[in-house]
């Protein structure tokens, strides 16, 4: 499927995480924290959610729709889950952005507490890259694949993309570029 060219206008797109329905959050925490869930109800909860999160999409006039991140819950997870040559460290300090930090203290303060780490899913625990990188999350992948493009399918919209601001896999660039 190739991208097709603007038509008098600029088409959109966006990336990033979405805010993800309340009924999929809390399944994706029992997920994360390891504790007992129904794999099914989940996946059918995540595809209903892509699904919605697509239509909205397409309702705003969004031309190349995402899954609004809705199956990652957070960058650091995502590189455990899909990236070999990293290592989680969970006892050392995460430090983001300092020099911003220590200019608007207040403003930081409220933010990592309720907007940033108020709302993750699982704890933040930074990782280092220990080896050789390599990507290993094609079934995730695939199955965020699908997802799109089911609901991309419903739509009128004929692009899908899987929104990422991180390395993407040689891998993951064929399996995009053959759907």
């Amino acid at each position: 499927m190739g991208i097709q060219q603007n038509n008098g206008r600029i088409q959109t797109t966006h990336i990033g995480s979405l805010p993800r329905p309340h009924d999929l959050l809390d399944i994706m925490k029992a997920k994360f924290a390891k504790q007992p869930y129904d794999e099914k109800a989940y996946q059918a909860k995540l595809s209903k959610a892509v699904a919605d999160c697509v239509r909205k999409q397409v309702d705003c006039g969004i031309d190349f729709v995402t899954d609004g991140e809705f199956s990652k819950p957070g960058f650091f997870t995502y590189v455990q889950e899909r990236l070999e040559g990293f290592e989680a460290r969970p006892n050392q300090k995460l430090i983001l952005f300092q020099k911003e930090v220590s200019s608007f203290p207040e403003y930081y303060a409220e933010y990592f507490k309720q907007a940033m780490m108020g709302g993750t899913i699982v704890p933040i625990t930074p990782v280092v890259c220990v080896g050789p990188v390599k990507y290993r999350g094609e079934r995730l992948l695939q199955i965020d694949i699908e997802n799109v493009k089911a609901a991309a399918g419903r739509r009128s919209r004929q692009e899908g993309i899987s929104a990422r601001d991180r390395p993407v896999g040689r891998r993951d660039q064929r399996v995009l570029q053959n759907r």
